[in-house]
């Protein structure tokens, strides 16, 4: 049989309430370029947008030991993409960006900003990583 124990539900379903009115709340907010996700170019990002690019958009990459934040940066086909990453920690093994497909990789001095020029001619998504792949991130172009 089960036994149900109503305060405890209680105890537990508030906090999960709360959680979600928060996070439904932080989806129809404007978005802000601290989130895990950025936008350049005027696309819509989730959760967060960075303002549209005119000539070339730089977009701030903070590295620490929760990896890449934002991971994941949206860019407009066809304009100019520099990612600024600055590692903030030496309590992370992503002392080094790669990003594979492009055959860059460049190492990441503590609180020295380091800029990587995106090229987004076409259409695609590129991975980057740290120098040991353990955290990884993306840059969508569309």
């Amino acid at each position: 049989m089960l036994l149900i124990d109503f305060r405890m539900m209680k105890i537990i379903t508030l906090p999960v309430l709360a959680l979600v009115a928060t996070l439904a709340a932080a989806c129809n907010a404007p978005a802000s370029a601290g989130s895990a996700s950025a936008t350049a170019g005027g696309q819509a990002g989730t959760p967060a947008a960075t303002p549209p690019m005119s000539e070339g958009a730089v977009i701030e990459v903070k590295v620490d030991g929760n990896g890449f934040t934002p991971s994941s940066v949206h860019a407009q086909l066809g304009k100019k993409l520099t990612l600024r990453f600055t590692r903030t920690s030496d309590e992370t093994c992503a002392k080094q960006v790669d990003f594979p497909e492009l055959g860059i990789k460049r190492d990441l001095p503590l609180n020295q900003p380091v800029d990587i020029d995106v090229p987004a001619s076409s259409a695609r998504t590129l991975g980057f990583q740290c120098g040991m792949g353990m955290f990884k991130g993306s840059v969508v172009i569309h």
